[in-house]
């Protein structure tokens, strides 16, 4: 386990904060055992809603 203070994420730019927001949402997920691949995200720091979008669409085969 990785121990991250608030100190540590506040040092964060802005790209680095939502790139780490969405690893942290692959890693619940698959700790869940749901399969990542169907994960996608992306962020505008710019967008009016503050840019965070994530989907997951589950893959069937």
């Amino acid at each position: 386990m990785l121990e991250i203070t608030g100190d540590e994420i506040a040092q964060l730019n802005d790209s680095d904060l939502r790139s780490l927001i969405g690893l942290l949402c692959e890693a619940d997920l698959a700790s869940t055992q749901i399969q990542t691949e169907g994960i996608a995200w992306r962020s505008n720091q710019n967008a009016k809603d503050g840019g965070m979008m994530y989907a997951l669409r589950q893959m069937l085969y």
